[in-house]
């Protein structure tokens, strides 16, 4: 049985209770599923904490810069300065970034006030713990606006449980967890949050009434959205669903209504508001006008043409100017996707993203379709959002139907947006069980009842039980995972210390290493997670290098690609699955660089060694083996010392030199070659052999044998450095 309770009061007391309780089990579960580095290696003793997420090492990087600049949030990135953008000219001033600045924005408004004043080690230790830990604040205020729209979407005792609901659906959810947990400095929680927000305040315009136009509600509900725009772009896809809602609000109160006129009113009011708070965007932005992926003046030029469908109805409400108002408003949406230009190619862009079927996009885990696993995800408040379509059908909740609708099938074609989707099913859910008679006659004992059970079932989800009922139990020295993390960090604070080589130099890494080194080694990269923004070819380049077995060719595009070093790592298979994908090829061959580099074995002679993990970071996933790999090694490209025998040909030229490192590790270069026609056998040698230390690592003495012949030589720095031809032996 339903209860009527739109005009019922909210027990405020027992509503602020449930509110902190939601706020606090949201809290308690993101910081209990952290996935952090203890101090220790790679992690400076001063620091609190480590961090491996890679978008959150973007956003550090991002606000460590705005603390450095006086708040002023930079449209290109430095670091990255290879390549060519689609679209967009890429110098060494660096490619524009395709993530507009809203979050960077806010995060420094809050930080700006505690923040070292010198940029050093303190101010990175600072701004690492800082946005590590924001997810779990915007995490907890997400459970909180969604558990608040839920309350006051169903009023009366009735709220309680709504808002129980609604808010331990997001404290609970796997996926809401994934980007919210402790250690996670992404920005989803706060986007999601933002739209529940943004369709509380529109659901509210939507409703006629006859005190005319709110304008100080409708431009707070346009900065609420504009403000989730520029955090996170595919928050204007509202901007879709909110006109025609607007459009059939005025036919339902009547053509020459005044309440249609006054809708019409607070639509166009609504849509130009949000044009204005985006055009400062739009206007700084270095993308091209028509670019729906990056901040650009597409959208509030969208915004613009959906406000002025309701001009003409806003002064003339007559059922004429309504038809033509919807029929301006779809002409217009036909016109802009459908018209070959830049707009339909900036909307076809967009709709690839949605679907997956970008090719960067469609490569990586968290954009790839949940299938059956989607319940996993969202545990049972898919169900109950399920109940919440059909029952009770509440004529006020047709916003919300929609947009659960619109995100459950972006959810379903990328797992990324099922932690967009977990706060409106809950609202969904939260006001389906709100709504029960009974609920509103026993608030206190059901919203108890409600919270326990949504915590049972969530430790019997099909993927197993939950992270948050095991706690920081799991030491991260015990995990390979984490081990492998905490190599990489400290190779890229080993990278950093090193002197620059220039601003033309870059880093070669899997591309979802970049944002980490540009963080923690501040060195340019060949390409990171800016994935499909780059060009086909600077986004292929990783992956074609580390998959090459050509060692020529291989030394040409290192050249032409100005790599100054490459960063690998022992659990480099973990994306194994999408870089044969994305190289159309069966498999990474096993004489592919990525597997020589790690294994230290046929390593070219253009790259040698210079830093490599210490035992303590060696990949556990091998300690059965007799000798664990280091869980990263860097090498730096060099010309190298050419070695020449001059014999007959068809003899085979053979070099060994031993390593010592500065921890004490020591390892074997050895290399051969076989003399050709023209009676030469040609070894690349990239190490000095007169006990110089470069990187962590010295030559010891270099023998050679040809040809019956042996003997030692020493070969320097210098003659690496400038490639010189060194002739070993000659027997003419």
């Amino acid at each position: 049985m339903i209860r009527s309770q739109d005009t019922d009061l909210i027990p405020r007391a027992g509503l602020a209770l449930v509110l902190l309780g939601v706020v606090l089990l949201a809290a308690t579960t993101r910081v209990t599923t952290r996935t952090v580095l203890e101090p220790g290696l790679g992690v400076e003793r001063g620091e609190s904490f480590g961090t491996f997420d890679p978008d959150g090492h973007y956003h550090m990087r991002r606000l460590e810069r705005a603390l450095g600049d006086g708040g002023a949030i930079a449209g290109r990135d430095p670091l990255l300065t290879q390549g060519e953008l689609q679209g967009v000219e890429v110098d060494l001033k660096g490619a524009p970034i395709p993530w507009p600045g809203g979050f960077t924005r806010l995060l420094w408004l809050v930080a700006a006030p505690f923040a070292p004043a010198q940029a050093g080690p303190a101010r990175d230790a600072f701004v690492e713990v800082f946005v590590g830990s924001s997810a779990v604040v915007f995490g907890a205020l997400q459970a909180l606006v969604a558990a608040l729209a839920a309350a006051l979407l169903v009023r009366g005792t009735g709220a309680l449980g709504a808002a129980m609901v609604a808010g331990s659906v997001v404290a609970l959810a796997p996926a809401a967890l994934r980007y919210s947990f402790l250690g996670m400095g992404d920005h989803h929680a706060l986007a999601s949050g933002l739209i529940v927000l943004s369709l509380l305040l529109l659901d509210s315009l939507l409703r006629v009434t006859s005190d005319g136009v709110p304008v100080l509600r409708t431009v707070a509900a346009a900065g609420t959205l504009a403000v989730g725009i520029s955090i996170w772009l595919p928050c204007s896809g509202l901007m879709g669903l909110a006109a025609p809602l607007f459009a059939f609000g005025c036919w339902r109160a009547g053509p020459s209504s005044q309440g249609a006129k006054d809708l019409a009113r607070t639509a166009l009011l609504y849509f130009v508001s949000v044009a204005l708070f985006l055009l400062p965007m739009g206007l700084s932005s270095p993308w091209p006008w028509s670019r729906l992926l990056e901040p650009s003046l597409m959208h509030p030029l969208v915004a613009a043409c959906l406000g002025l469908c309701f001009l003409s109805l806003a002064w003339s409400p007559r059922s004429p100017w309504v038809l033509r108002g919807v029929v301006a408003l779809v002409v217009g949406a036909l016109v802009i996707a459908g018209v070959p230009g830049e707009a339909q190619a900036g909307f076809q862009r967009a709709l690839a993203w949605v679907s997956a079927r970008d090719s960067f996009i469609g490569s990586i885990s968290e954009s790839r379709p949940p299938g059956a696993a989607l319940l996993n995800w969202t545990g049972p408040g898919l169900v109950l959002a399920a109940w919440g379509l059909i029952f009770p059908w509440r004529r006020e909740m047709l916003l919300w139907r929609f947009m659960f609708l619109g995100v459950l099938w972006a959810g379903c074609q990328q797992v990324r947006f099922i932690e967009t989707l977990v706060p409106l099913m809950a609202v969904l859910g939260g006001v389906a069980f709100g709504s029960l008679d009974l609920v509103a006659r026993r608030p206190r004992l059901w919203s108890l009842g409600a919270a326990m059970l949504l915590l049972g079932i969530h430790g019997w989800l099909p993927g197993g039980v939950p992270d948050w009922t095991r706690g920081s139990a799991l030491s991260d020295r015990e995990s390979t995972t984490l081990t492998s993390h905490r190599s990489i960090r400290e190779a890229c604070r080993w990278l950093r210390r090193q002197p620059d080589p220039g601003p033309e130099r870059a880093v070669l890494a899997q591309w979802d290493l970049g944002h980490g080194i540009e963080w923690l080694a501040r060195r340019r990269t060949l390409a990171s997670n800016f994935g499909a923004y780059l060009g086909g070819d600077t986004f292929l380049a990783p992956w074609v290098a580390l998959a090459s077995t050509d060692d020529g060719e291989l030394r040409e595009s290192l050249s032409s690609q100005r790599v100054s070093h490459i960063l690998v790592t022992s659990r480099w298979q973990r994306n194994q699955e999408p870089w044969i994908k994305n190289l159309g090829v069966d498999a990474i061959p096993a004489g592919a660089l990525v597997s020589r580099l790690v294994e230290f074995r046929e390593v070219p002679g253009f790259l040698r060694l210079v830093h490599q993990s210490p035992l303590e970071l060696f990949d556990r996933v091998h300690a059965q083996d007799p000798d664990p790999l280091p869980g990263a090694r860097i090498y730096e490209v060099v010309p190298g010392a050419i070695l020449v025998a001059r014999v007959d040909p068809g003899e085979v030229l053979q070099v060994a030199l031993p390593l010592s490192l500065s921890d004490g590790q020591r390892l074997m270069h050895r290399a051969r070659a076989t003399a050709g026609a023209d009676g030469e056998a040609r070894i690349r040698l990239p190490y000095p052999s007169d006990g110089q230390v470069v990187g962590d690592v010295m030559g010891g003495e270099l023998r050679w044998s040809c040809a019956g012949h042996s003997g030692v030589y020493t070969v320097s720095e210098d003659d690496i450095r400038k490639g010189r031809r060194v002739v070993l032996w000659s027997d003419s």
